[in-house]
């Protein structure tokens, strides 16, 4: 390196650079270069809040939020990009879960934020299961990830959903248990 360069350590990834460059006995040549973006090359699956959730009408919270991170092979964030989310629970055509919307089941396409991350809203359907929800980069289907960790449970006890019906009303055992 000459003297007074510095080497970069974070990247020109989708910047501007200044390049000067000099001779002895001659001017100094200045050109500036703008530098595309790394392309993304990774899509992780972050989380789901809330991990669980609860069929339609049954008491419980029947809505969780789903996470990807897109980034390049540097780890850093790719923002602005479209991502194509998708459900891969069906049931013979049947929804166990909407995407986006109560009662959708079709992809939508979300916008990755400046942090990198697209997110989806999810919503129980009519079977209890484990969904699975896939985010794909829109230029570029090698790209993709799907979720994990999100389940659809029947539903929270209620006690009047529950009842108790007797067979022997005089029991001998007292003081047993």
């Amino acid at each position: 390196d000459p003297a007074g360069a510095t080497q970069s350590t974070l990247g020109c990834s989708g910047q501007t650079v200044t390049i000067s460059a000099s001779a002895q006995g001659a001017g100094a040549i200045t050109n500036t270069l703008n530098i595309a973006n790394a392309p993304a090359t990774n899509m992780s699956f972050l989380d789901a809040t809330p991990t669980r959730i609860y069929l339609a009408n049954s008491g419980g919270q029947t809505q969780s939020i789903v996470r990807f991170k897109l980034v390049n092979a540097r780890g850093d964030p790719q923002p602005n990009q479209n991502v194509i989310l998708s459900l891969k629970t069906l049931n013979g055509g049947i929804p166990k879960a909407t995407l986006g919307t109560v009662g959708n089941i079709d992809p939508l396409t979300g916008t990755t934020d400046g942090n990198g991350i697209v997110s989806i809203p999810v919503f129980s359907g009519t079977v209890p299961t484990n969904v699975l929800v896939n985010a794909m980069l829109a230029s570029n289907s090698a790209v993709q990830s799907d979720s994990a960790v999100l389940t659809i449970a029947s539903g929270r006890p209620a006690q009047a959903r529950v009842s108790l019906s007797l067979e022997k009303f005089s029991i001998e055992g007292a003081n047993i248990d």
